[in-house]
């Protein structure tokens, strides 16, 4: 009976040291953002974003939310909206950014750094940071999704 529960606490240790990481996951806030440029607050109210599954030319809608807050950040170029999003912007989606009165901006292509953090034995979880995407056909090299006022 001793030697089971030895053996047991034992494979408990191996186990816990297995499944630990030296490299913790971080939440990207920019996957949350999408910085709207020169729009007003008003224009702002009611942004709805649609999810589609990548390469259906937005025809696979997956799922649809509204941008949850605005707030003002301030630089002196530009009259910039930082959105907050329900979701975070994911792999493998397209997204139709609808603004009222001012249209569609579809953000295409959406190429993520991604490396991997805090790996166990049961499940891998990685990092994911935008390098590059399009918006209405038109390449930007950011990390957080950028829309501009046509």
């Amino acid at each position: 009976m001793k030697k089971a529960v030895n053996i047991i606490i034992i494979s408990s240790f191996i186990l816990g040291i297995l499944s630990c990481s030296d490299k913790d996951c971080i939440e990207n806030p920019n996957l949350r953002h999408i910085l709207f440029y020169n729009f007003h607050q008003y224009d702002l109210d009611s942004v709805v974003v649609g999810v589609y599954k990548s390469n259906t030319n937005f025809e696979v809608c997956i799922d649809s939310y509204k941008v949850i807050s605005t707030t003002r950040v301030e630089d002196d170029n530009y009259l910039i909206y930082r959105g907050e999003l329900d979701k975070e912007i994911k792999d493998g989606y397209d997204y139709d950014v609808v603004i009222p009165g001012e249209g569609h901006f579809r953000v295409t292509s959406i190429n993520y750094e991604k490396t991997k953090c805090n790996n166990s034995i049961f499940k891998n979880k990685y990092n994911y940071f935008i390098q590059d995407y399009y918006v209405n056909g038109s390449k930007f090299g950011c990390s957080i999704i950028k829309i501009f006022a046509q």
